[in-house]
């Protein structure tokens, strides 16, 4: 199965086939109003919602997902990626805590942090995990793509936003699959 990355889909003519509304499912259709809404006034950044959303879908699936606040975990994105380092080597996990701005005695708080080892029956952790994969995989999408660390975190932002305007009660988003979209990117 051809895997699609957002680099493959900012150039013609899958920009083109991604301008096609009536390819989008209607819960990924809202996502991309909503972000692309929240980017209007950064047209550069706007352009990548549609790429970004088609792969979203194309990773994680079609199934509902927990999505959260997205101020409050951005801290937790971190201390849970020192936490999961910390199990296979320490070092490793001082460096990457350095790197975020983490200072060497937080990390003892954080590895006695109970939450960041549950296995995901708490919803809380549910939303936070699947909020926090979200934005790693849209950070890691956008790297070499967009530069500055700033507009990364503004587009992450409105992607979330967009997520969690499908949201229905207890924060439960359904991401629906782009496999109408998919059949006609294959093909060009």
């Amino acid at each position: 199965m051809i895997t699609f990355t957002v680099a493959d889909l900012i150039h013609e003519p899958a920009v083109s086939v991604l301008q096609d509304n009536s390819l989008w499912s209607v819960f990924m259709a809202q996502v991309v109003d909503v972000a692309e809404w929240e980017l209007k006034e950064r047209p550069e950044s706007a352009r990548l919602v549609r790429p970004i959303s088609f792969c979203l879908a194309q990773e994680f699936g079609p199934a509902h997902y927990s999505v959260g606040r997205i101020a409050s975990t951005a801290k937790f994105v971190n201390e849970k990626r020192v936490y999961d380092l910390w199990q296979s080597s320490p070092e490793a996990a001082r460096q990457a805590a350095a790197q975020m701005h983490i200072r060497s005695r937080e990390i003892a708080p954080i590895l006695e942090n109970q939450q960041l080892c549950q296995e995901g029956s708490n919803a809380v952790f549910k939303w936070r995990c699947h909020t926090a994969e979200f934005l790693d995989f849209i950070e890691q999408s956008l790297c070499g793509i967009v530069e500055s660390e700033r507009e990364r975190w503004i587009i992450k932002k409105a992607m979330v936003r967009g997520l969690s305007s499908t949201a229905g009660c207890g924060g439960g988003v359904y991401i629906a699959s782009c496999n109408n979209l998919r059949a006609r990117l294959v093909g060009l």
